[in-house]
């Protein structure tokens, strides 16, 4: 072999010249290779990175639903029945969209959300202690309607007895002293119950304008936290959030709703005083 070396020098030109190729054709592969395994590595990295991402934007966008659909449960608290509803029902909506946050929540959004779920919790149950107030008008106006109305038939069933006696020429003098004399009474009655009636709607009315007044001072008080929990959602989904900005335009909006609350509750005030 040597000696065909020696006769041929292309020979041994071409087999080092395939040996450098070959080594070059190594190395090279051997970093594509490398290329090609971290760019897979980056890519499922990438992918299951993307696929958290997704998860809890699904996660956090059916939690804020809820959360704000929960708002309403504070002024609802006016309407409640408690003989006949837990009211810890109503808070099932609300604990579920807190877990939802909790299952994919970063350490400041559920610090965050703890601090909204305290302050939230407070003002729901400083308005269940109000809504008694609510709850005892509810009732005396219901009995207040109940008396009225039984007054008011028993007016009617004498008016048609008395016409039907007249109808028939059955009325004998003491039957009408009698029939008069019930008439009267009942329609004194009548008049005591329609006033008692209208005090009590009017009472009734005041203590739920009362009500939705301090629900809405309750919902300030931990609307802003509420923002923070908002902006710390969007900003592990990657969407900035200035925070003063909205507090802001939060407070803005307050100034606006009590407002229109206030023209709103005198309009109702003056309709009831003419």
């Amino acid at each position: 072999m040597q000696s065909l070396f020696e006769a041929n020098p292309t020979i041994l030109a071409a087999l080092i010249g395939a040996l450098i190729t070959l080594t070059g054709v190594i190395i090279a592969g051997v970093i594509q290779y490398k290329t090609h395994s971290n760019k897979l590595k980056h890519e499922a990295k990438s992918a299951d990175k993307q696929q958290s991402l997704n998860m809890k934007k699904d996660v956090y966008l059916k939690a804020i639903e809820e959360l704000y659909a929960t708002q309403s449960q504070l002024t609802a608290l006016g309407d409640i029945n408690l003989a006949q509803e837990n009211p810890s029902h109503r808070l099932n909506d609300f604990f579920r969209s807190i877990y939802r946050v909790y299952m994919v929540a970063s350490d400041e959004t559920m610090f965050a959300t703890q601090d909204f779920l305290l302050k939230y919790m407070k003002s729901y149950f400083d308005l269940l202690l109000e809504s008694s107030t609510v709850q005892n008008s509810l009732t005396h106006k219901n009995i207040s309607e109940q008396t009225y109305k039984r007054y008011e038939n028993e007016v009617n069933r004498l008016l048609e007895t008395i016409k039907q006696l007249n109808e028939e020429n059955k009325m004998t003098p003491e039957t009408w002293e009698t029939l008069t004399q019930s008439l009267h009474f009942n329609q004194e009655q009548l008049d005591v119950a329609a006033t008692n009636r209208d005090l009590a709607w009017k009472a009734l009315n005041e203590n739920k304008r009362d009500f939705y007044i301090k629900a809405y001072q309750k919902h300030k008080e931990h609307s802003e936290s509420f923002v923070k929990v908002l902006a710390c959602i969007r900003g592990e989904i990657f969407i900035s959030t200035d925070i003063p900005k909205h507090i802001e335009q939060l407070n803005e909006n307050n100034k606006k709703i009590e407002q229109m609350m206030t023209s709103m509750f005198d309009h109702i005030e003056s309709q009831e005083n003419k």
